[in-house]
């Protein structure tokens, strides 16, 4: 079969660089998971406010 249709058919059979394009597809979204992570148990390690002065023993 030859004709102006079966280059693009080779090209669909073709598997080379599957791995790179999933890994540009999936990198942005885990590093934005992980940053939103951290920004979140930042933010509410700094909403836990500090109760009074650290105590001292007066002995």
């Amino acid at each position: 079969m030859s004709g102006p249709f079966t280059r693009p058919l080779k090209l669909l059979a073709d598997r080379r660089g599957v791995a790179a394009v999933e890994f540009a597809l999936i990198v942005p979204v885990v590093v934005f998971v992980l940053i939103a992570f951290i920004e979140v148990s930042a933010r509410a390690r700094a909403s836990e406010a500090p109760t009074g002065s650290p105590r001292t023993s007066q002995t």
